[in-house]
């Protein structure tokens, strides 16, 4: 609380880069043992790069309808199937789950939704 108070402001291209930053980056550098490492400038930024990255046409997500914008922006980027449930309806999240006949299934549910800070119910 004392170095950083509650946290930024904003993204780190509108504070600018903080010191905590760069031990970060150095940290995650050491562990992968790379040379360096860049941390994407925002979340919104993270979110739009990672699901190209890690889904492909073999693979299939199931959005929640009312997911942060950045994710669902993401999921637009990937060529993965891609279908959406009604938020926090976990019997239309199964029924759509089964529309898809995949071998293996992984799940990963966002369980606080930002906007509103509703939690998951299941």
């Amino acid at each position: 609380m004392d170095d950083y108070g509650f946290g930024m402001a904003s993204v780190r291209f509108i504070c600018g880069t903080q010191d905590i930053h760069k031990v970060l980056e150095k940290k995650i550098a050491k562990f992968f043992d790379t040379e360096d490492t860049i941390l994407y400038t925002s979340c919104f930024d993270a979110n739009g790069g990672l699901f190209e990255t890690i889904l492909n046409e073999k693979d299939a997500i199931i959005s929640d309808s009312l997911n942060h914008a950045s994710i669902i922006d993401g999921i637009r980027l990937c060529k993965a199937t891609r279908l959406r449930y009604e938020n926090n309806n976990m019997s239309d999240l199964e029924s759509n789950s089964s529309k898809l006949k995949i071998q293996e299934q992984e799940l990963l549910l966002l369980m606080v939704f930002s906007q509103w800070m509703d939690i998951l119910q299941n």
